[in-house]
């Protein structure tokens, strides 16, 4: 099937062609849920543990390990998602990891001493690097360079209103978590009262994340770059379908062969660009450790 301009398309203008439409908006919303859960996992520990305190026995030392470990485990497992990211594709260890992390919130919130939460959040924090890191780039495949610019600015202000958010309410929140209520369980071995809860309800927003993903398509990018020319364009049919309520056989490219790796940005538009994100990022990291030290210090 040839297209009236037989001028061969790249990637960026494949993309541009199945327009920012539904698909984008709800791959975001998905993005935003999970980066809800990214951030209970790093944070949410500082909110239960003066409830677990008491209950769990924890020492300063280990309260400062559940807080670190999360962190041990993010580093540990970093270039192990990265070689599963390039040999499985995107979509896939992003959903299997949402779904990884609901699991331990909730076999964290069930956990019976010290060591069993400790090494629980650890592995947490193993999963937990995949989709934190690969969800940006997973959304940035179905925008152009303009709006591409804007999810990772969504991004980056959904990330840092969260930590205020979660700042300002800690104070109060500490105070619901100490609530007197509780439930014995495998005849008292587990007394699950309040803060479990919150580790439960917090388990959620990567629950639905991992849910929501089953629902989307794997990148062309990658696929394209595995040789799946074909595939790549299937997605591309069905995105364009999605975003403007056409039949899929009237997306303009419509030989995958037509469909090239993407072209080269000028330096001067690529250095922009990296100056900004690393601007955002810079952002970001303060917000973060400004979080951290406010915690440290109720």
């Amino acid at each position: 099937d040839d297209v009236d301009n037989p001028e061969i398309a790249d990637f960026e203008k494949a993309i541009s062609l199945t327009g920012y439409g539904k698909y984008n908006y709800l791959l975001l919303l998905t993005a935003m849920i999970g980066t809800i859960g990214h951030q209970c996992d790093l944070n949410g520990v500082s909110f239960l543990l003066p409830s677990a305190e008491c209950d769990l026995n924890l020492t300063q030392r280990d309260k400062g390990l559940l807080n670190a470990v999360i962190y041990m485990g993010m580093i540990s497992s970093a270039f192990m998602w990265g070689f599963i990211s390039d040999t499985f594709g995107r979509r896939i260890p992003i959903t299997v990891a949402y779904f990884l992390d609901a699991i331990l919130n909730i076999c964290s919130s069930f956990a019976p001493s010290f060591w069993v939460l400790l090494v629980v959040k650890f592995c947490t924090g193993f999963v937990y690097v995949q989709p934190s890191t690969m969800d940006i780039e997973y959304e940035w495949w179905a925008a152009t360079k303009i709006s591409a610019d804007v999810v990772f600015d969504e991004h980056a202000v959904a990330f840092t209103s969260q930590n205020e958010f979660l700042a300002n309410n800690n104070n109060n929140n500490n105070k619901k978590f100490q609530m007197p209520w509780s439930w014995d369980l495998f005849d008292g071995y587990i007394v699950y009262n309040s803060w479990r809860v919150y580790v439960l309800v917090c388990a959620m927003p990567s629950l639905l994340a991992a849910f929501l993903m089953t629902f989307f398509l794997e990148s062309p990018k990658f696929l394209m770059a595995i040789g799946r020319n074909e595939q790549a364009i299937d997605v591309l049919r069905s995105v364009y379908r999605i975003n403007t309520g056409r039949d899929a056989q009237t997306y303009p490219t419509c030989s995958a062969y037509r469909v090239c790796k993407p072209s080269p940005a000028s330096s001067v538009m690529e250095l922009s660009r990296r100056i900004r994100e690393a601007g955002v990022l810079y952002l970001a990291l303060i917000s973060a450790l400004s979080h951290e030290q406010f915690l440290s210090y109720e």
